[in-house]
């Protein structure tokens, strides 16, 4: 186990979540773990990923940083929730994943309702009988439309240049 985390009352957890792809077990770390604990615990991760280093700059500290893991294609993947403020009182729900190739997807939730959005959202993550479940954002199929709308999806992100990735950001939370 991490020494730094050995002593910690949610070591167990945090070592569960980190090690369960060993058994492709999607999971999502809900522990006491503070967002600079998280941060620090993640830190090779995020520092090395420019979309998930200014994303960890811009979450809001009323809210945790959730750490997941996501089964994609048999393989279990790190990824994070993080929630972002916008100027309107919404709260952006930013699902980012630590291989670059997957874009980032944004949800849109009102505070008195954001347990049960991020419920939602985090139900969909976890669940393993769903397949290729990053593409179904992607496609534009009516019959996707009411998932997307009870998900309360916004749109996906792609991850090009770092400055189009957080003009694009900028511009959700700036909305009115």
């Amino acid at each position: 186990m991490d020494q730094h985390i050995g002593n910690h009352p949610d070591s167990k957890e945090y070592y569960d979540f980190k090690y369960s792809d060993l058994l492709n077990i999607p999971f999502i770390l809900k522990s006491k773990l503070s967002n600079q604990e998280i941060l620090e615990l993640y830190k090779e991760s995020i520092d090395k990923i420019p979309y998930l280093k200014y994303l960890a700059s811009i979450h809001h500290e009323d809210f945790k940083i959730i750490p997941i893991r996501e089964l994609n294609n048999g393989k279990s993947e790190e990824g994070f929730l993080f929630r972002i403020r916008s100027n309107n009182g919404n709260v952006l729900i930013i699902w980012e994943n630590v291989n670059e190739a997957r874009a980032t997807f944004v949800f849109k939730s009102n505070e008195d309702y954001l347990d049960d959005d991020l419920a939602a959202i985090e139900s969909y993550i976890v669940d393993s009988n769903l397949k290729n479940k990053r593409l179904f954002f992607h496609i534009l199929d009516p019959a996707t439309a009411p998932i997307k709308l009870k998900m309360k999806f916004v749109k996906s992100i792609d991850h090009r240049r770092i400055e189009d990735y957080q003009k694009d950001i900028e511009k959700l939370i700036q909305e009115r």
